[in-house]
């Protein structure tokens, strides 16, 4: 069944599930799962419906990550914001302009979990090339409107923050990328 997705626990992970077409043969299969992270609602984005008991797992992934990779994706994330502010300082601007989305103010004092306030974020789901649960989280985020913010997490190991650049969890990151705020942390 497409549409009905129940784990063995009797848990709805991901719901309101449907097709999205982009033209005729092109779509994404869409739905919603609930994020222990924001305390929320998040959209999910699934490339195939085959995929759809893997997307289960990578939501289960997502609501079971340990505080030491929050912390991580929070620092990182931090660091993009912070890197953000200091390019925009060298041009004259700031993070306090009107088109800027900042939920809070983020200096090098403030709490790493504070960035979440300001990010806006997708599960989305690709069709994995091993055995591993991999996923992103992406979309947008209030220090860098043009080109969003991208975390990709493989096996509960952060692998990527930084700039939506359509990588995927399974591609190769670079240690010395200054542009993929893990590196920096």
């Amino acid at each position: 069944m497409l549409f009905g997705t129940i784990l063995k626990e009797e848990i709805v992970i991901i719901e309101n599930l449907h097709k999205k077409y982009y033209s005729k043969d092109l779509y994404t299969i869409e739905g919603t799962v609930w994020s222990n992270l924001f305390d929320c609602e998040m959209e999910v984005r699934i490339d195939d419906e085959t995929l759809i008991e893997y997307a289960e797992k990578c939501a289960q992934a997502m609501n079971s990550l340990s505080d030491e990779t929050i912390d991580i994706i929070c620092r990182a994330a931090k660091k993009y914001c912070l890197k953000m502010a200091e390019l925009l300082a060298e041009t004259g601007g700031s993070l306090d302009e009107e088109w800027f989305d900042m939920k809070t103010k983020v200096d090098e004092n403030s709490p790493a979990r504070e960035i979440l306030k300001s990010v806006w974020l997708d599960l989305i789901i690709e069709k994995p090339k091993d055995n591993s649960i991999g996923y992103c989280l992406g979309g947008a985020c209030g220090w860098e409107p043009e080109h969003g913010i991208e975390i990709l997490i493989k096996d509960n190991k952060v692998l990527y923050v930084g700039a939506e650049e359509g990588h995927s969890a399974w591609s190769d990151f670079p240690k010395d990328d200054d542009w993929n705020f893990v590196n920096l942390i």
